[in-house]
């Protein structure tokens, strides 16, 4: 169990939560929220005082929506803010942004070439794939198709980040109809469009079954074909790293702290300044449950707690099955909670033979990377993850949708025992609150040993 007590320097700002487009499967509630001035900038306050106060050397702003650019004066303001805040206090300000491509004003050209290289500003772009796959679910406030309007941004977006490519990726999401083109949508951003950053995420709200595994193996395997034929044709391991999630066979093998950093190195800022752990988490919360403070008052400790100390022993999956060698498994605390009401109890079945796929492919690629030269025998690049907003998660697709009535806090494990399940997650609040008592003790001592 984790006892990390640093503040988050990370988060997702929600610059406005409504959006011009009407994904079919989007978890988000489409609110005439819009992120001001204020709220922006006291935001990035609160994140420049918890790197002063952990000992870091950098804070990140994500840029996040709803769709970003349809506020496009706060964008620029956290981008201006967040250096000037750097540049005070001798701090590394970098930030990111997740948009549907869709809005390519001149002033968002211009917000894009003037702090793209002072903010080490990375752009993810959504799309799903070719034109009838992202027309059939990415589709306007009036139901018509957005592909043309979007593939007609594409070359102003590459030309904007010609100088460094690799800062601009794109990002699909995949349902059980469109899975069996997973390979054609790829090669069409790899050689169509000419993306290197490429990576696709199987929709959380889907129901996967055993069919979808089989496809979903046929098709990762033919993405894997193609990038190790590259891969050996060209002599370096780039097209490796490019492509999400078999770019883990480079990472060594060993489990993160956690699955996720939400609530606990990153959070999500609304556009009224409350905290969340995660943007998915905060738009299918409308009771507030997992609201854990504000950027005024800071963060609230206790409803923190749960995020924070938990990690992967914790986890529902890991208990089930302790010899899994799951490493890399995707695990996302957002789904866990909408699906089965607690963060630790793991999704399981398809979507965890899913999992076991990209592991069986990312093995496959190491392997023959080590054959032919390409790859030392012993992996060395230790980042978390795929996401450089957040380096210890997956995941800001924007796929799932919550139940409609959680009551239960506690989850039932939907493959092991339900009560030995139970069981777990009553042992990890207690161990929380026992964690909690001995922080108080140990703050306790050392304000007696001051007065004395």
């Amino acid at each position: 169990m984790s006892t990390i007590i640093n503040l988050p320097t990370s988060a997702s700002f929600l610059v406005t939560e409504d959006c011009n487009l009407r994904c079919t499967y989007c978890f988000e509630k489409h609110k005439q929220n819009h992120m001001t001035r204020e709220v922006a900038r006291k935001g990035l306050e609160y994140l420049c005082e918890s790197a002063i106060k952990n000992g870091d050397d950098h804070f990140h702003a994500m840029l996040f929506g709803g769709e970003p650019l349809l506020n496009p004066d706060i964008v620029e303001e956290i981008l201006s803010y967040g250096l000037e805040l750097g540049k005070k206090y001798s701090l590394i300000f970098t930030a990111s942004m997740v948009t549907n491509a869709t809005i390519l004003t001149d002033d968002v050209k211009r917000i894009m070439k003037t702090y793209q290289g002072p903010a080490q500003l990375s752009v993810q772009l959504s799309v799903d794939g070719v034109k009838d796959v992202h027309d059939a679910y990415r589709v306007t406030r009036a139901g018509e198709g957005s592909f043309d309007v979007i593939a007609k941004n594409i070359p102003q977006w590459q030309e904007l980040f010609a100088d460094n490519p690799r800062m601009l990726n794109i990002h699909g999401c995949s349902n059980k109809k469109t899975l069996p083109r997973l390979y054609e949508n790829y090669l069409f951003f790899r050689e169509e469009w000419g993306f290197e950053r490429i990576w696709f995420m199987p929709i959380h709200s889907e129901d996967w079954d055993e069919n979808d595994v089989g496809i979903y193996e046929e098709q990762l395997g033919k993405i894997a074909d193609y990038i190790l034929e590259r891969s050996k044709r060209e002599g370096n391991i780039a097209e490796v790293d490019n492509y999400a999630p078999i770019d883990r066979c480079l990472k060594p093998d060993g489990f993160p702290g956690a699955p996720c950093g939400a609530g606990k190195n990153f959070v999500t800022i609304t556009a009224s300044g409350e905290l969340y752990p995660c943007h998915q988490i905060y738009f299918n919360d409308p009771e507030k449950t997992t609201k854990i403070g504000d950027i005024w008052a800071g963060i609230d400790e206790p409803r923190r707690a749960i995020f924070v100390n938990y990690d992967n022993e914790d986890m529902t999956c890991a208990k089930d099955n302790p010899e899994c060698d799951a490493y890399g498994c995707y695990r996302c605390i957002a789904e866990h909670w909408q699906r089965k009401g607690s963060i630790i109890s793991t999704i399981r079945g398809p979507r965890c033979k899913m999992s076991q796929v990209e592991r069986k492919i990312q093995l496959k690629i190491r392997e023959e990377l080590m054959q032919v030269g390409l790859l030392n025998q012993k992996c060395t690049d230790t980042r978390k993850g795929n996401n450089p907003n957040n380096p210890d998660c997956l995941c800001d697709s924007r796929g799932g949708a919550a139940p409609e009535n959680i009551t239960n806090p506690v989850s039932k494990c939907g493959c092991g025992n339900s009560e030995e399940s139970d069981n777990d997650v009553i042992a990890f609040a207690l161990k929380t609150v026992l964690n909690k008592l001995d922080t108080i003790e140990k703050e306790q001592a050392l304000i007696l040993k001051k007065l004395l």
